[in-house]
């Protein structure tokens, strides 16, 4: 009986540090959640930065009506020169 008794008091040794190693793994993992989690959050909140540059676009804008009235103009030029 001696034994048994032994074997037990082993046995729920063995136990609590299971049962203590669980906890901890799920303390950790409710962590890594509350991280993901916060992190999910402030990337939703931070808008991406496009550097959208107004100017850049406003200049190639002009650029490209002032190639298209010359090539307008030039195409007209070529049109009478050749039905004259």
């Amino acid at each position: 009986m001696a034994g048994a008794t032994a074997a037990a008091l082993e046995l729920g040794k063995t136990i609590r540090p299971i049962k203590q190693a669980a906890k901890n793994k799920q303390a950790v993992e409710n962590k890594q959640v509350t991280t993901r989690e916060q992190a999910t959050t402030q990337k939703r909140a931070t808008l991406p930065q496009t550097n959208d540059n107004r100017q850049a676009s406003v200049t190639a804008e002009i650029l490209g009506l002032i190639v298209a009235a010359l090539l307008a103009g030039l195409s007209a030029m070529l049109k009478r020169r050749h039905e004259g």
